[in-house]
């Protein structure tokens, strides 16, 4: 799993949080990205960036319209630019997701990725990709998507300590689903001095997510996401765990939205 694509697992992953934890909960987030740690050996210098995350509901479901941009310089002096735009869409039922990614390195595309993917009520389901080559996948029975997942997730916030494990499938990239193992934690005391005032006096969680590749026999975790989840399914206090290096981002902005005027 590339760099990139942790921070667009992060944000699809936030934005359907959001699509359950409260009534008032589209918004568009803005973080902050600066490296934590580097393992010694692992050749890179510096990574700075941000991310951009604008989640929308609309009466047939959710969508998320996802940019990063990192900017990371290495040990012997290369610079690289890598920019992700992620625009995804989930039905309200769970069982139609649609997904569309294009990744850049240094201004030049560098991935494409665009499909489609239903799932079945008693089996698993099929992901239709358009690119970057016409092919189809079959995800195994138990396959979620991200908005079902944070469901599951917030499920069993505020009741202790919970460990869960989940097949999930984002359309990030054409090599399927993933495993993801999520662990919530004690509640943490409520942040009176929140410098966002959609957050203060709300109450969080600290959440845990690590992501295994399936079919591989991995007992290591490609990468990992830490961070603090208020009851308004925003987060904030992440650190992106690649393995060989760290990253934090940081919310420096917040805007909350207006749910859409549905018929019923």
């Amino acid at each position: 799993m590339a760099f990139w694509r942790l921070a667009c697992v992060l944000l699809v992953s936030l934005g359907a949080v959001a699509a359950h934890a409260a009534e008032l909960v589209p918004h568009r987030a803005l973080y902050k990205m600066n490296m934590l740690s580097a393992r010694s050996g692992a050749g890179v210098e510096t990574v700075e960036g941000e991310m951009i995350a604008d989640w929308a509901e609309s009466c047939d479901g959710w969508t998320l319209d996802h940019r990063s941009v990192f900017d990371v310089t290495y040990t012997q002096g290369q610079a690289v630019r890598i920019v992700s735009n992620v625009a995804t869409w989930e039905s309200r039922d769970g069982r139609e997701y649609r997904f569309n990614v294009t990744n850049k390195t240094n201004d030049e595309t560098s991935d494409r990725v665009e499909g489609h993917a239903r799932l079945d009520a008693r089996s698993g389901g099929k992901a239709v990709f358009d690119q970057p080559a016409p092919k189809s996948s079959d995800l195994p029975a138990g396959t979620i998507f991200p908005t079902a997942h944070s469901r599951v997730v917030l499920d069993v916030v505020g009741a202790g300590p919970s460990i869960l494990s989940h097949t999930v499938f984002d359309g990030l990239t054409d090599e399927g689903a993933l495993q993801v193992s999520t662990v919530v934690g004690d509640e943490v005391p409520a942040d009176r001095d929140a410098n966002m005032a959609a957050l203060k006096g709300l109450r969080s969680w600290p959440v845990q997510m690590a992501f295994f590749p399936i079919g591989k026999g991995s007992v290591e975790p490609e990468q990992e996401i830490g961070m603090r989840l208020f009851e308004n399914g925003v987060g904030d206090a992440m650190v992106l765990d690649f393995g060989d290096f760290k990253v934090r981002a940081t919310l420096v902005r917040l805007e909350i939205g207006k749910r859409p005027a549905c018929g019923t």
